[in-house]
């Protein structure tokens, strides 16, 4: 059996069915599992926008560098940092997602290109 490692911890109970070769029920056998979850990792960041005065203006386009740093107990096996406009203004994030890789805890990193 395998466990996924976002699993969170829980107790289960296994009821092992047995049968012979004539297909009579043998007697079952029951256990509890405990599963431990592992440790999770939590993320702050820190950005800075580039390439104009502080203010953005219609038609005008600027970098925005992006510092993340896992500050969880648990490793970060495979994450993506992402940008998104939740704002009704019309501005084009024209790459909006990137792949960080694994990030163990204490550890920053900036995603390999800059959004723009």
């Amino acid at each position: 059996m395998k466990i996924p490692r976002y699993m969170p911890s829980r107790r289960d109970d296994v009821t092992l069915r047995w049968e012979d070769e004539a297909g009579d029920q043998l007697e079952e056998a029951r256990a509890e599992t405990d599963i431990a979850e592992l440790p999770r990792p939590a993320f702050a960041w820190s950005y800075q926008v580039v390439g104009n005065d502080g203010l953005l203006h219609k038609g005008e386009t600027a970098e925005i560098i992006v510092d993340v740093k896992n500050i969880g107990t648990g490793q970060a096996y495979d994450a993506y940092a992402a940008l998104r406009n939740l704002s009704e203004d019309r501005i084009n994030v024209k790459k909006g997602r990137t792949k960080l890789g694994p990030l163990k805890p204490g550890r920053r990193r900036a995603p390999p290109s800059c959004w723009k």
